[in-house]
């Protein structure tokens, strides 16, 4: 017997074997899943299952309709990219158009070239080349299918219709249609943000780099993936939760007593979440001589291949980082550290075993719900909010950018301001107090002075000028 049951964005297909183990294989959508149900009913669990997770090549032999199982995401508007079901994909079969004569090929196919490069680095951690490869399973393939790298364009072009080649910029706007994907090959349920799109094109672009300039083996002679990862500019309008500190002293209140130093410690130090579950015992001196108690961040914890959690360096020389402790921490983790090893971590679970993030969120949920019972007003939040209500407090009392992007571990203060900037309001009143005073109080417009601009029918007739064209026509009258 098997069914389908809606978690978040996945269609999950259930079924119990003969020894009654309940089993799930997760789908996009729910025609996929209900085409996955059928092929049980002809084949058996095990056998609809392997199919789907086999290797391209011989999957096809096995199962001749699989690409019927793998549709498109999008419908029939591009039937050749599937939508990703397991760990194994069927490439899409690009190379059966011609191809531009324009273009040379490499030789090579645009995920095999990722995973070339991933292969070659040498100076990143595992998990970083478990990502790329990830990028090139989830994100690549499905797209580019079989396609030779050397015929990808970086735009659409007149000269490449009707053949294979595929532009950049379409692909990145399929980026943004598609889900987060899992190491384990599920989907969250959430698309892909902007920063994961640039992260994932970047990925490209740097191994397209990497072949032009290989001196013995130059696979590709130009990089159509440069200038196109559009990074993320401007202010970040992103809706973020901001906890006042009646909202922290209730929550502080609601939470069971294992679970309140970790609360307040991620509310005063802004620490991320794998740098605050990684941090050890030697990495914080509460009794230094001359300064203050302080924290050093130089490691978090990451999650590799097979959900096994170990501590990395941090990559960013930003994100190490010596924070000063508030002195309302200093005591409670006096006592909390009082007879660990210098490698023990600082907080750990109410057992004594390494944080996982559900469990804290779980425990968080139940706090939040017992205060709402008690009649106090908070709103849902996960950890990292407690990073947002951090910043958001040094902002009010008038913190700079830079000083924040310190305590953050951001690269540039330009980061915290497109993150946090609209909380600075008072800057524009600043401002505007900072011109009058240069003036004097003495000095006002005359209110005969004043004029209404009216625009009459022929202005309107003109076409509008931004601030770039009134820059652009300063520059030139200069």
């Amino acid at each position: 017997m098997a069914w389908i049951e809606k978690r978040g964005g996945q269609y999950r297909v259930y079924a119990r074997t003969i020894d009654g183990k309940k089993n799930y294989e997760p789908f996009a959508n729910q025609q996929d899943a209900e085409l996955f149900i059928a092929f049980i009913k002809a084949c058996g669990w095990e056998t609809a299952l392997a199919s789907v997770r086999r290797e391209p090549e011989t999957s096809q032999a096995v199962l001749p309709a699989r690409a019927h199982l793998l549709t498109s995401k999008r419908g029939e508007s591009n039937p050749g990219t599937p939508t990703p079901v397991g760990p194994q994909r069927v490439l899409p079969q690009r190379m059966d158009a011609p191809a531009p004569t324009e273009l040379r090929p490499a030789g090579i196919t645009v995920g095999d070239l990722l995973r070339r490069h991933a292969a070659a680095l040498t100076d990143v951690e595992p998990a970083t080349i478990t990502q790329y490869e990830g990028y090139a399973r989830d994100y690549v393939d499905p797209y580019f299918g079989d396609l030779d790298a050397g015929y990808v364009i970086g735009q659409p072009h007149p000269n490449a219709d009707g053949t294979c080649a595929l532009a950049v910029t379409q692909w990145r706007a399929w980026l943004g249609e598609q889900p987060v994907i899992t190491p384990r090959g599920t989907h969250t349920g959430r698309t892909l943000s902007k920063k994961s799109i640039q992260n994932i094109m970047s990925c490209v672009s740097a191994a397209y780099k990497v072949a032009m300039a290989d001196d013995f083996c130059r696979l590709v002679d130009r990089n159509p993936f440069q200038g196109k990862s559009n990074k993320v500019k401007g202010q970040d309008t992103t809706e973020r939760t901001f906890l006042t500190p009646s909202h922290v002293h209730a929550m502080h209140e609601s939470l069971l007593p294992d679970y309140q130093l970790m609360f307040m410690f991620l509310t005063l130090t802004g620490l991320r979440w794998s740098e605050f579950a990684g941090l050890r015992v030697r990495d914080v001196c509460l009794d230094p001589q001359d300064v203050r108690a302080y924290l050093d961040v130089k490691v978090g914890v990451q999650r590799i291949q097979g959900g096994v959690l170990t501590l990395g360096r941090l990559k960013s020389q930003a994100a190490r980082r010596r924070l000063t402790l508030p002195e309302s921490l200093v005591e409670p983790l006096r006592v909390l550290v009082a007879g660990k090893d210098g490698d023990d971590t600082v907080f750990t679970s109410p057992q004594g075993k390494p944080l996982h993030h559900s469990n804290v969120c779980r425990e968080i949920d139940r706090a939040i719900a017992r205060a709402r019972a008690a009649g106090q007003e908070i709103p849902y939040f996960r950890p990292h909010a407690l990073r947002h209500t951090c910043a958001a407090w040094l902002l009010s009392a008038g913190r700079t950018l830079y000083q924040v992007s310190k305590q953050l571990g951001h690269e540039t203060e330009a980061t915290t301001g497109r993150y946090y900037g609209h909380l600075l309001p008072q800057n524009r009143d600043e401002n505007a107090d900072t011109l009058d005073a240069m003036i004097g109080k003495e000095w006002a417009m005359a209110e005969h002075c004043r004029a209404v601009v009216k625009i009459t029918g022929a202005d309107l007739d003109l076409p509008e000028l931004g601030n770039k064209d009134l820059d652009a026509f300063e520059t030139e009258a200069a």
